[in-house]
């Protein structure tokens, strides 16, 4: 994030990347330090999913200004990601 910043790069990938990291930091709050079960209170998985999801298309949003064929890899894996929950909760 730092280099980026230096380097000048636009405020939209500066953005993207901070929502990435505002999603890591969370994650690792809430599973890894205040150990709360989150995933069973609604009024905390929404907000969390959100989040998730923001950070997922910010993913995608950076690696396409990078390189395409990054940006494809990366879109791929979230599909496959969505299948695998598809799966999960239909099947």
């Amino acid at each position: 994030l730092r280099g980026y910043m230096k380097k000048g790069a636009e405020k939209k990938i500066i953005i993207s990347n901070i929502v990435v990291l505002l999603y890591l930091v969370l994650e690792m709050l809430l599973d890894y330090v205040l150990k709360i079960p989150f995933r069973e209170i609604l009024a905390l998985h929404v907000p969390y999913i959100i989040i998730f999801y923001a950070a997922e298309f910010s993913m995608m949003s950076v690696s396409f200004n990078v390189n395409r064929k990054a940006g494809f890899a990366v879109a791929i894996i979230f599909c496959v990601l969505i299948g695998c929950l598809a799966y999960l909760y239909l099947g």
